[in-house]
């Protein structure tokens, strides 16, 4: 193969066995597997006798020509040597590897099941569904169950299906809770059998169930008092004799977490953890602030994590019991709807004729459930090869185990398991690397030469993981010698050492005077994007790189910008590297349903659907395909004010004093009819492509950058189109189903591009890939920590953990709270390997963006020497990162001991911003007519605002109460570029005022109090200061103090943003005479028991004006209020006595 191979290598390819290899970013894994895989075949071992198993197809396909090519090398060698039978033995076996078995481990299952289908019980015929097709029938599975469900329960209430709904608090929580559940039972060799033992947890055996868990939990919380305790240990050595009162207080810490670690009874962690009290930090005065520094962050940890335990611990297991005696019906409910799902997701596969991956996973186990059929494949294969073995999960591990024997060469690196939402389980590989001894033929090899990166990017990442991943105390992997990256490189003279940089970029600099910026130019993504195009630009002009041996330049492909998740920041990102001239492409999902071609083109179809939708119809009227210009746009709804943007526009339409937006309006209104009625006769498919023919949005994106991606974008968007409409979906559950999956981001996939341009992508799809230039964003993100507020949660060994409900009191199980606990503890561990992944992707330059406001104190706090209780309680990688490089203050480069160094740059927003670079005229023209071309930043309201319509074409499953009464949006909301330099509006100030009515605490209030709260909801960021100074305090007041305001405030029970779904007949809600079923869904602003029955109120901002009472404005709500009343007493049981609109604007509650 022309190269040396490493001692380690060499093992690898030759030793015998049951190997694990453990082989690091960069160690040359395919190149060993190639030549292990080559070395068998040329010694005479069968392809037909090998089985390769790689991850992906294209994996598998450069695995069989490399093999292919190997085998022609050495057979051209032996021909060299005078050796032709040889060689010609070698060529055969090259041939052969066309039909060798190289392929995914899914492909693999097929055969399987194509050889033994009546032993699967299985057409033969079968297909297979792609991951659109899936989704679509599995969305109809979900709905057909949960609407049979819900017809069910009209008919004959089923209390433990009523509990479940209390507890999940909405259906479509229920739906996101079935589908994840779903996902992770699917995933176990038997899924039947770990849902039922889930639930035998809280029936038949929740005595023993209690004890194990509290077991397990006072376990987890042990591993985390240590780590407080190695912490109170290292400080007590760190604190001098002359400092007796702060010794004494982390002494009785000390003390503490030792009596609680050694207590194994759970009812005393009970009882005694809300008995301790810290004492007080005393100090002398004149100890320097920098040593005080480690003790108080230590106790303000310490405490929040007692506060924690308490919420843990907070009852006994007889409390505990009880508990669950409330959840067991709860659970068995959510067990019998995750199997009806389950039986009509495979009846609808089965009429599709098609089986997706996880029925490959298990009819494959149950093929091989038949000992004749497992002895066969044993038998056949003498050598099995499994890449990237630690992304593997429990079913695939199990088929493996059945068509082996102890005959597997498993390659991998558990440091790169990045992929547990996919149910990947690195326990698995863990546990081999752990039990992999040399003992009974099971041994381990650890490849760690890398051969991609410098030397500076290794010595960084060598530093940073060695500090993080401690093994099982933290990081679940333990980053030793065996574990560090060596440089596998022959540095030539002159070779650079690589570099490698971390630059936080500071919105508003402390003690700086306001940049001047508006809030959309100093986000996040705007700020980080304009700092890495100045990097690149500058790159590209200055710099060169060595390539085989010899300098080159720069090219834009060269570089890739690695997101956590590239979820409404693609767009952004794009947006600054176009304006500086940047070429770019995001070729993953993520960033498909930020595109601006693709979100015009839903927007056209949400206006087709239904027109009164005030944001997706001012950026329709904007874009080139009814062409408003800024200034016609405003005019529309000055001059013709109305309460959504729909009334306006027909307004204008009819006025004889405006021609030119008068004549648009009517093209807009004429052009949106003719469409609705093709809609209701043309197959959507074909629908869709009509609307884009007509339009010419392909044709318009071609001549912008990255034309050919965006041109496929579109086509993509036609194609889910088809394939939902196979399903029988219409207009309305297809739009319904692209913003579930744009908020699931469950990607389709992007138009692939081979330009030279920079890649923006997820550090997921990187994994694999390697960059000259890799530049991370937002190390200052916070880690998404969903998982402590969902309503389920589960766990391979635990089960199934779900909330407790008494009434309105919702309450964490002690199943939930273990599970969690360990959550926690699991996720970390896979966001430190996201970010290996991400750093060792670099081969040349490695550049960390973020951006915090006050950096330079943020990195001050944060450049301290790292603990175990630091890395745990961080909540995004700049933690990690300033704590691993700078322990001795974020001023001190590192010095790499290879060559190289790292400073943390901190940079100004204006710095940063004004990084921009001009463009050739031709370059500007294009941006400018792209930047015309949408709102991209204003249109990410839509996804947020609940007044959203979402009636479908002719009779939907489901209907909002909104969308039925035809509500306006009370907000006129517009995009940004109207936005930009006026005063807000009346109807926005309104909406304002609204939204804090349903945040602020029930209880009397005065100017002062609300102010105070409204205060804190800002520095959370819940309203930026121009809105909070907009807000109508006195308003709020005045309804608190009114007769309905203080009956609210003296109620034993109120609610607020109650969502609520009732199946209702559609006659009941549209204009025809069907008896079909429709899930009628909405939000309830504000509810309250009084004497035993409801008092129902809704918040109103419409403006009573001089030719309307209070009382003709709250009639137009009153079928609105009807539905929230039925559903209300439907749901509860509890009747509605009265129903009150408060207009805020008139400080007045009329009745209705």
């Amino acid at each position: 193969m022309g190269r040396n191979w490493t001692e380690k290598q060499l093992d690898a390819i030759y030793r015998e066995g049951d190997l694990l290899v453990s082989a690091a970013a960069g160690a040359g894994k395919t190149s060993v597997l190639t030549e292990r895989i080559a070395r068998l075949i040329s010694e005479g071992v069968s392809v037909d006798e090998l089985l390769v198993v790689t991850f992906t197809n294209a994996a598998a396909a450069e695995m069989r020509t490399r093999i292919e090519e190997r085998l022609r090398a050495l057979a051209e060698e032996a021909s060299e040597k005078g050796f032709e039978e040889r060689a010609g033995e070698l060529r055969e076996a090259a041939a052969a590897c066309e039909r060798a078995n190289i392929s995914t481990l899914h492909s693999f299952c097929l055969n399987v099941l194509r050889r033994n289908y009546h032993e699967a019980g299985i057409d033969p015929a079968f297909g297979v569904a792609d991951n659109i097709d899936r989704e679509l029938i599995a969305a109809k599975a979900l709905s057909d169950v949960l609407e049979e469900k819900f017809a069910e329960n009209e008919k004959e209430p089923d209390p433990a299906f009523e509990a479940l709904l209390g507890a999940v608090r909405g259906d479509m929580r229920l739906e996101r809770l079935l589908s994840s559940l779903y996902a992770f039972a699917i995933a176990r060799p038997d899924p039947d059998e770990w849902l039922d033992e889930a639930v035998a947890k809280y029936t038949d055996r929740f005595p023993e169930t209690a004890e194990t868990i509290a077991a397990a939990l006072m376990e987890q919380s042990r591993a985390e008092l240590k780590l407080f305790l190695d912490t109170a240990a290292q400080l007590l050595a760190d604190t001098p004799d002359d400092a007796p009162l702060v010794r004494a207080a982390l002494n009785g810490d000390r003390d503490f977490m030792m009596q609680l670690i050694l207590q194994n009874d759970h009812d005393r962690w009970v009882e005694w953890i809300p008995t301790y009290r810290p004492a007080s930090l005393r100090w002398k005065n004149g100890v320097d602030e920098a040593k005080k520094a480690p003790v108080k962050a230590y106790r303000e940890a310490f405490k929040s994590f007692l506060s924690r335990l308490a919420a843990r611990f907070a009852h006994t297991l007889d409390e505990e019991k009880e508990f669950a005696s409330h959840l067991a019906p709860p659970i068995a409910a959510l067990r019998s709807l995750c199997g009806r799902f389950s039986e009509r997701f495979t009846e609808l596969k089965g009429e599709a004729g098609v089986i997706d991956f996880s029925d490959m996973e298990q009819l494959t186990l149950k093929v091989l459930k038949n000992p004749a059929i497992a002895r066969e494949y044993r038998e056949r294969f003498r050598c099995i090869f499994v890449d990237e073995y630690q992304d593997i999960n429990p079913a695939q591990e199990a088929i493996l185990e059945a068509v082996s024997r102890d005959n597997r060469f498993m390659v991998g690196d558990v440091k790169q398991s990045i992929y547990r939402f996919r149910q990947a389980e690195p326990k698995i590989f863990l546990e081999k690397y752990r039990g992999f001894k040399g003992e009974g033929g099971h041994f381990r090899i650890d490849l760690n030469s890398n051969f991609r990166s410098r030397t500076a990017i290794l010595d960084a990442a060598n530093l940073l993981f060695s500090r993080l991943m401690r093994g099982e105390r933290v990081g679940e992997i333990d980053y030793s010698d065996n574990a560090a990256l060596v440089s596998g490189y022959i540095k030539a003279s002159g070779d650079p050492d690589g570099s490698v940089e971390l630059a936080l970029i500071d919105p508003v600099p402390e003690g700086a005077p306001d940049d001047g910026l508006s809030d959309d130019e100093n986000s996040a993504p705007r700020l980080q994007a304009s700092y890495a195009a100045r990097r690149i630009l500058s790159i590209m002009e200055k710099e060169t790189l060595i390539e085989n041996g010899a300098p080159r330049r720069y090219r834009w492909g060269d570089f890739a910008v690695l997101l956590r998740s590239a979820r409404n920041t693609v767009s952004e990102w794009m947006g600054v590297f176009a304006e500086a001239g940047i070429p770019c492409v995001s070729d993953r999902g993520d960033g498909f349903y930020d595109a601006i071609e693709v979100r015009l083109m839903l927007d056209i179809l949400r206006v087709i659907d239904n027109r009164r939708q005030d944001i997706p119809l001012a950026a329709v009227m904007r874009s080139p395909v009814f062409g408003f210009t800024e200034e016609e746009l405003v005019h529309v709804r000055a001059e013709h004010r109305a309460e959504c943007m729909l009334d306006s526009v027909l307004a204008a339409a009819e006025d004889p004093a405006a021609p030119s937006w008068s004549i648009k309006c009517r093209a807009l209104l004429d052009t949106v009819d003719r469409w609705r009625g093709m809609c209701r006769l043309m197959e959507l498919g074909a629908f869709v492509s009509a609307v884009l023919d007509e339009t010419r949005l392909s044709e318009y994106v071609s001549a912008l950058m990255g034309g050919e991606a965006r041109r496929g974008n579109l086509e993509l968007v036609i194609q889910l189109a088809e394939r939902y409409s196979a399903t029988g979906g219409g207009l309305g559950g297809f739009i319904r189903y692209f913003d579930s999956a744009r908020e699931a981001s469950r990607a389709p996939g992007s138009a692939p591009s081979s330009e030279d341009a920079v890649r923006i992508m997820t550090i997921h799809s990187s994994k694999g890939l390697e960059f000259p230039v890799v530049i991370i964003g937002d190390v200052t993100k916070k880690f998404n920590s969903s998982y402590k507020s969902d309503v389920g949660i589960f766990d391979a060994d635990l089960g199934i953990g779900l909330c407790s409900v008494s009434g309105a009191k919702s309450e964490r199980s002690i199943l939930q709270r273990a599970i969690s606990a360990a959550e926690g503890r699991r996720l970390a561990a896979e966001e430190m390997r996201l970010l290996y992944v991400a750093q060792t992707r670099a081969k040349e330059k490695l550049i960390m963006l973020g951006v915090k406001k006050n950096a330079a104190a943020y990195a001050e706090k944060l450049a301290r020497p790292l603990d175990d209780v630091r890395i745990m309680k961080a909540d995004c990688y700049a933690d990690w990162i300033i704590g691993a490089y700078f322990p001795e203050g974020p001023d001190r480069p590192v010095l790499f001991p290879h060559g190289g160094s790292l400073e943390l740059s901190v940079i100004g927003a204006g710095k940063a911003a004004g990084a921009r670079r001009g463009m050739t005229a031709d370059e500007l023209a294009v941006w400018q007519q792209e930047a015309s071309f949408i709102d991209t930043a204003g249109l990410e309201e839509r996804f947020a605002s609940r007044y959203a319509d979402t009636e479908d074409t002719s009779l939907p499953s489901k209907l909002s109460v909104t969308g039925l009464t035809l509500r306006p949006v009370e907000v006129a909301a517009m995009p940004r570029f109207m936005e930009d330099e006026r005063e807000l509006t009346g109807a926005e100030i309104g909406s304002l005022t609204h939204r804090l009515l349903q945040l602020i605490s029930i209880r009397p209030h005065t100017f002062d109090s609300v102010k105070e709260e409204l205060d804190s909801f800002t520095e959370r960021g819940l309203f930026t200061e121009r809105e909070a100074a907009a807000i109508r305090i006195p308003a709020i007041v005045r309804f608190f103090d009114s007769e309905l305001g203080k009956r609210l405030v003296a109620s034993p029970r109120a609610e607020r943003e109650r969502e609520f779904g009732l199946l209702m007949e559609a006659s009941a809600l549209t204009e025809t005479d069907s008896t079909a079923p429709i899930m009628l869904q909405g939000v309830i602003d504000c509810c309250f028991i009084e004497d035993g029955e409801w008092v129902l109120v809704d918040h109103k901002t419409t403006h009573v004006g001089a030719n309307h009472t209070a009382r003709t404005v709250a009639e137009r709500y009153r079928r609105q209020l009807e539905l929230y009343a039925a559903a209300l007493t439907k749901l509860t049981g509890i009747p509605v006595k009265e129903k009150y609109v408060y207009l805020l604007s008139a400080d007045e509650a009329v009745k209705l």
